[in-house]
């Protein structure tokens, strides 16, 4: 399990932010607060294991 994520420089999270990460989270804040660069960064995590995995598993 992921006990914490942290982002740097990637796009509302400009300095080190660094979330540490429960079995449930909530995401909550004001307009343009990273919410949904949050949710993008993991995603983009996601997506980047799952290339790292299909490449491995090729070799």
């Amino acid at each position: 399990m992921i006990k914490a994520i942290e982002f740097i420089n990637f796009k509302a999270f400009k300095d080190s932010n660094k979330v540490d990460l429960k079995k449930i989270n909530i995401l909550v804040g004001p307009n343009s607060g990273g919410k949904s660069s949050f949710i993008k960064g993991i995603l983009t995590l996601k997506i980047q294991w799952k290339v790292n995995t299909m490449k491995q598993s090729s070799i």
